[in-house]
């Protein structure tokens, strides 16, 4: 007689073997997500920082081109240029001035422009900040003083976190990124 000898073959994974193989993929997704939580934070103040210096730009532009806003500039109400008002907190303003004075003054604003969470205004220097463009050249003040040299700095933060974005601009009308 002759005795017949299977051979036991296994398909497929022991409970260990598929404890780990969940450990592993748990630990892949944690570090994912947490890192897509950071990448989020870094690409909001990446897009504050562009908006500002393209806000900075377009105030630039509006004083070049002695572009009329009802209400502020137009063929009735005189404008002598535009510029942007930067003091801490989570938003800034375009204004247009009227009674040529070079800063803002309550009631010239025609813009607010709000950050994106968590962006914040984290300091301005000069504090608070007045960067305006006269038309029609544009001839460009920080805080009312157009002399050569005088730059105003601006720092844009995440809150909670260290990284910073800071945007200079000088009397020039050179706007730099950092």
């Amino acid at each position: 007689m002759m005795k017949t000898i299977f051979k036991k073959n296994s398909y497929g994974f022991t409970l260990i073997e598929m404890l780990v193989i969940i450990f592993i993929i748990s630990l892949l997704s944690i570090l994912i997500l947490a890192n897509y939580q950071g990448g989020k934070k870094n690409y909001a103040l990446l897009q504050a920082n562009q908006k500002l210096i393209s806000d900075f730009r377009r105030a630039q532009n509006m004083a070049i081109n002695g572009t009329e806003i009802e209400g502020h500039c137009s063929t009735v109400s005189i404008c002598f240029g535009y510029g942007i008002y930067l003091n801490s907190g989570s938003s800034y303003l375009l204004f247009a001035d009227n009674n040529n004075n070079k800063i803002y003054d309550n009631g010239e604003d025609f813009e607010t422009i709000n950050l994106p969470f968590p962006i914040i205004i984290q300091s301005t220097t000069p504090s608070p900040a007045h960067v305006f463009f006269e038309a029609p050249d544009p001839i460009t003040y920080i805080n009312q003083n157009s002399g050569v040299g005088v730059s105003a700095e601006i720092t844009l933060k995440i809150q909670g976190d260290v990284l910073t974005k800071i945007i200079k601009v000088s009397t020039a009308g050179l706007i730099e990124n950092n």
